[in-house]
């Protein structure tokens, strides 16, 4: 039971440690002694570079050093008049250059991929132009095409138009063709019928005529 009771409380005294733990860095000194007590007659375990991140551990009762423990794990005691509570310049200035590296190469980084996108840019003009060129001349072939297609249609409405006309000339022609026949026939049937009348009178004349004239008296029968 009591060591229940001791690990209980030796729990909550950790909690509280933890709880009360404080984050404070090196000043700007070069360096400063690490001890293992609370004292310069302690022996010194290592030496802390300016701007050194430490975990405040606990404090002496005369508050004058501090147990502290590096972030690599090593503990020790150190005057708190070298403690500060924000990173010392040196370590801001260190970290605002590496932010500046950092803020350089994306710039960088930025840069090119500016220029990428600006030649993406060229490259999307330029295909915009030569496929407007491809379009244009598209649309002339096309306007040529239908030209060349409408032309067989126009050859075939005058063809049609041609052969109405040359059925209209032949019947035309048959019907005056037609009409001379009958013409000639009639005009044959005419001259038929004239000279038919002609020989007939002929003949009639023929007949009367030696009728009509005197006989003469025979002079060889008064002699």
């Amino acid at each position: 039971m009591k060591h229940l009771i001791f690990t209980l409380l030796l729990l909550l005294f950790s909690t509280s440690v933890v709880a009360a733990e404080v984050i404070k860095y090196v000043n700007d000194h070069l360096l400063i002694t690490l001890r293992s007590g609370p004292g310069s007659q302690f022996k010194i375990e290592k030496n802390l570079g300016s701007g050194t991140r430490v975990t405040i551990l606990e404090e002496s009762e005369d508050g004058h050093f501090s147990r502290v423990r590096t972030d690599k794990g090593l503990e020790g005691w150190v005057l708190n008049q070298y403690l500060v509570n924000k990173p010392v310049a040196r370590q801001l200035l260190g970290q605002a250059q590496r932010e500046l590296a950092t803020l350089k190469k994306e710039h960088q980084t930025l840069q090119q991929r500016y220029a990428e996108t600006s030649q993406e840019g060229e490259n999307v003009t330029q295909e915009r132009t030569e496929l407007s060129r491809q379009v244009e001349a598209l649309d002339a072939e096309l306007e040529s095409l239908k030209k060349v297609a409408a032309r067989p249609l126009q050859l075939e409405s005058e063809n049609s138009r041609l052969t109405d006309e040359v059925i209209e000339l032949k019947n035309r022609l048959r019907t005056t063709e037609e009409k001379n026949e009958a013409l000639e026939d009639s005009e044959s049937r005419q001259w038929f019928a004239i000279g038919a009348v002609v020989l007939f009178f002929g003949i009639i004349l023929g007949l009367i005529l030696p009728k009509l004239k005197p006989r003469r008296s025979d002079s060889w029968g008064g002699i």
